[in-house]
């Protein structure tokens, strides 16, 4: 049976994260990945970089106002900027100089939840048992689920995402955070993804 026949169900699969800027190779000019939830300062990474000496400059908001840091780097390891960013500008809100090599990551002091996508066909396979735990105010019940993700490329799900199941007819979506990813193969191509989750209270 085709993956797509089991897909009955529509999911947003959300990421928590307090990257701005995922892992990449140092350039001239980098567009965040993401938005700071909050205001914050930015903390800039670098590791593997065959020569790190150069600047990174954080061209964002402050205050209302456009602004931005310059950073000089030495070596591969932390720096963090002084001026707290609202926001990073769109497109070249990270520019580099004299860096080489490696990856440079940008981090946010708070996470963000942001929509990796929206309205994706999924199947909930048979929950398994529920793991119920104790509590000083009653019993909370963990249901666990397997979601089957038909492959594609314009997402990748990783532990920690959380799953949002649309339209299931409650006055709240059910959300699943997942806790172990498996990607299925048929013959020599990728048909699906299965996602082994617990249910959350919230995304």
């Amino acid at each position: 049976m085709s993956i797509y026949a089991l897909a009955t169900e529509l999911i947003t699969l959300k990421r928590t994260t307090r990257n701005v800027l995922n892992a990449v190779a140092p350039a001239s000019s980098l567009d965040p990945d993401y938005q700071p939830a909050s205001t914050s300062i930015m903390e800039v990474t670098l590791a593997g970089l065959t020569d790190p000496v150069g600047t990174v400059t954080i061209n964002g908001t402050v205050n209302g106002g456009a602004e931005s840091e310059v950073i000089t780097t030495t070596t591969n390891r932390r720096y963090t900027t002084v001026k707290r960013f609202s926001a990073l500008d769109a497109t070249g809100g990270v520019t580099t100089s004299g860096l080489a090599g490696g990856t440079i990551t940008v981090k946010a002091e708070t996470e963000q939840t942001t929509d990796l996508h929206v309205g994706y066909p999924a199947g909930r396979a048979t929950s398994t048992r529920g793991n119920w735990q104790d509590r000083l105010s009653g019993t909370h019940v963990q249901d666990r689920v397997t979601w089957l993700i038909p492959y594609t490329d314009l997402f990748t799900p990783r532990v920690g995402d959380r799953i949002v199941q649309e339209n299931s007819g409650d006055t709240t979506d059910d959300v699943w955070e997942i806790k172990s990813v498996s990607t299925m193969p048929d013959y020599t191509r990728r048909t699906h993804w299965e996602c082994q989750c617990v249910r959350r209270a919230t995304t």
